[in-house]
């Protein structure tokens, strides 16, 4: 069957305790409502079973519950800071870590569809994976516990020669990992774009007792912001080289597992870590409402939309992207206006069949932006043949015939959703 999140569960709880069609709302409604069940018995373990214990800790499972924050440690977003967080030490084992790594896992269940072992496991081996986290700035300088107020995790993309892609696509095939540059260019049939290098925003989670609070928006602009602008504190407190084991040369099989010397600090702020050069940053998501206009305030540019949705979630899967603006990188972001005016092309022809149960709220939205202008002459050019400019010169005079008024309509319509 299909796995329920914390999140829908909440939901469906909450739903139930104000819908009308409750008992506590009187006795004027008689429709069914929402019973919840709990177990406490174990189905697979003893009570208290040791190896179920050792397996949950293991996986972070122990205590899902994410920790209510005290009033006196919050503080607006504006004064918060972006911290990034070094894997090494946060799965050290030391008991500061485990207790952080406890927090920032139960972020994620609580603000996700799915969660799996596989996820823990990207978050601690995946070389590609980053993970920050946004702080209140109040308990930065404090002894007590930071509590975390927003996880953003991400992986870098892209990189890919062009031969590389030419010869995957030509046996059919598509590489692990990678998911927007073997996405886009797939989808539009170009290796150029797979050779520009990015990151996805793979998973962001804000805690749920303060949502809709900016934290979520104020952690994606202050990664944005360190990603264009790169600042590098010159007193940057760096890890002793002697201290650092060389391992280049050494495979799994000889590979020593012991403790490591020289662990850097837990948490490095954003301002005292060097940038890596990218191109753009980039996001797929299930399509909501909610998730569109969070990414389009972010001047976010959607460029593909699944024609199928999630089989788990009943969602398309969307893909937005921003360029980035920094001094090492090209200004001229011409390929991102191309990209969506032919995604723009391709979305407009499957309104009426694969997204018709798109609501129109949604579908224009995804139509418009305001960063990219869209009619260009040579657009117009495109969407209008001669005959088809003939055909409006010949309806406006009243001079057509009966059978052929609808198609200048349907033109005029078109030309005026491209403005």
């Amino acid at each position: 069957g299909r796995s329920l999140s914390l999140k829908l569960i909440k939901e469906l709880r909450e739903g139930s305790l104000n819908n009308p069609q409750h008992p506590s709302a009187g006795p004027k409604f008689q429709y069914s409502y929402l019973t919840e069940l709990k177990l406490t018995e174990s189905i697979r373990y003893a009570g208290g079973d040791p190896v179920e214990d050792w397996l949950n800790k293991l996986l972070c499972m122990d205590e899902l519950n994410v920790p209510t924050i005290e009033y006196t440690q919050l503080c607006s977003a504006k004064d918060c800071e972006l911290f990034y967080v070094s894997r090494d030490t946060l799965f050290s084992y030391h008991k500061v870590a485990e207790m952080f790594l406890q927090n920032m896992t139960a972020l994620f269940v609580s603000s996700h569809y799915k969660n799996s072992p596989n996820d823990l496991q990207m978050m601690a081996d995946a070389p590609a994976h980053h993970l920050y986290v946004l702080l209140p700035s109040s308990t930065i300088n404090k002894s007590s516990f930071p509590q975390i107020l927003c996880c953003v995790q991400v992986c870098f993309e892209g990189g890919i020669s062009q031969k590389t892609v030419s010869n995957n696509f030509g046996r059919g095939q598509r590489a692990s990992g990678d998911l927007i540059p073997w996405t886009i260019s797939q989808q539009f049939c170009e290796a150029d774009f797979a050779s520009l290098k990015g990151v996805r925003i793979v998973r962001i989670a804000t805690h749920p007792d303060y949502t809709q609070m900016g934290y979520g928006t104020k952690a994606m602009e202050l990664l944005i912001d360190y990603y264009e602008k790169g600042i590098v504190t010159i007193d940057s407190p760096l890890v002793s080289p002697e201290n650092i084991e060389d391992t280049t040369n050494i495979n799994l099989m000889e590979e020593r597992l012991v403790p490591k010397i020289t662990l850097p600090p837990l948490l490095i702020n954003i301002r005292e870590r060097p940038v890596e050069q990218l191109d753009y940053i980039g996001v797929s998501y299930g399509l909501t409402p909610r998730l569109l206009k969070f990414w389009k305030r972010l001047n976010f540019v959607p460029i593909y939309l699944r024609q199928t949705p999630n089989e788990l979630t009943g969602e398309f899967t969307n893909i937005m992207i921003r360029p980035i603006k920094s001094k090492n990188s090209p200004q001229n972001n011409n390929w991102l206006a191309e990209y969506y005016f032919d995604f723009r092309t391709r979305f407009m022809s499957l309104l009426s069949y694969g997204f018709r149960d798109l609501s129109p709220s949604v579908a224009l939205s995804l139509m418009y932006h305001d960063d990219i202008p869209l009619l260009f002459k040579s657009k117009i050019i495109f969407i209008f043949k001669i005959y088809q400019t003939m055909k409006l010169i010949i309806y406006c005079r009243r001079t057509i015939l009966n059978d052929l008024k609808i198609m200048p309509i349907i033109w005029l319509i078109s030309i005026l959703l491209w403005i």
